[in-house]
């Protein structure tokens, strides 16, 4: 059976086509994602802008061409954070299916959670319980977890994209505006990190973000990048530490010359690294993993009952 998958994120739209041929032979055929920014200066006013909507619907047009080539027996599309919040969601949706019979479903944050932990636990063995971590551009997923079930999850208005819009950062960042997002930080965190301190030492990030901060502490190291097969690995505390603070010193155009880091993720990276920053300082985090396998991963498992 062959699956192709939709996810239209606040950032990144993705397209994933696997054939399942076995409970363990799973086999990607497809893997494209492309930096559409549908949340691009409409999510603090929860509206999908024109110029970011025509962008999304031409991306769909685009994937649903590569779908038709491969001819999968299931499509699935399904939104997140910009889509779910936005007034005009809906009218995205019909214009989708108008456009190309695609169903795009939304789903909700703890839905979204749910699927990056079946994603995450594919790609690594939890040996819990663990924090999983998801940096999109209009939410963040905190998820503790082992490797039979979750003990608490819970998303959060605290995407990189998000947080651009809210607090404005300079370029580079300024102390005020860290100090700024940081104590945002400490109050709508405040009851995960009492009700879990303490109790966790292992942070797996799930993808995005954690894949771009595993390239650039490589390149920084002078060790070879992951590349497209690897599914997981280690960031050492050591490395994560000073890309952090390369990134908080950086300009953007700086950033552009970051070997390992994407264009696309040039605006989003230092925001989500301050976030990843508070949560291994308050969380006293002593390891670092990142997992290739996320979202659109778990669902594939999920429909694959694997």
């Amino acid at each position: 059976m062959k699956i192709a998958l939709i996810d239209c994120g606040t950032n990144t739209f993705h397209l994933l086509i696997a054939e399942v041929k076995a409970a363990n032979d799973i086999q990607f055929l497809v893997k494209e994602q492309v930096p559409v920014m549908l949340g691009e200066g409409g999510l603090t006013k929860k509206e999908i802008s024109a110029s970011a909507f025509q962008r999304g619907i031409n991306c769909i047009n685009n994937f649903n061409a590569i779908i038709k080539k491969v001819n999968p027996d299931k499509v699935m599309a399904y939104g997140t954070a910009a889509l779910r919040n936005a007034s005009n969601s809906n009218l995205f949706i019909d214009s989708i299916k108008t456009e190309t019979g695609i169903d795009l479903q939304i789903i909700d944050g703890n839905r979204e959670a749910e699927l990056v932990y079946a994603g995450v636990k594919k790609a690594l063995k939890l040996n819990g319980p663990e924090l999983i971590i998801d940096i999109g551009g209009g939410s963040t997923e905190l998820i503790v977890a082992d490797e039979n079930k979750i003990h608490w999850l819970q998303s959060y208005p605290a995407g990189a994209s998000l947080l651009r819009e809210k607090f404005k950062p300079s370029d580079p960042i300024s102390a005020a505006n860290l100090e700024a997002m940081e104590k945002w930080f400490e109050e709508i965190f405040s009851s995960f990190l009492s009700e879990w301190k303490g109790k966790i030492n292992v942070l797996n990030g799930s993808a995005g973000s954690f894949e771009t901060l595993a390239a650039l502490t490589c390149h920084q190291q002078g060790l070879k990048p992951p590349d497209i097969n690897d599914t997981h690995g280690v960031i050492s505390s050591e490395a994560f530490y000073s890309v952090y603070a390369a990134l908080l010193h950086s300009t953007r155009e700086q950033r552009l010359k970051m070997k390992g880091l994407p264009e696309f993720r040039v605006d989003m990276i230092v925001p989500a690294s301050v976030l990843t920053n508070f949560i291994i300082r308050n969380m006293e985090i002593k390891q670092i993993r990142w997992s290739a396998y996320s979202l659109k991963e778990g669902m594939l498992f999920e429909n694959a009952a694997y």
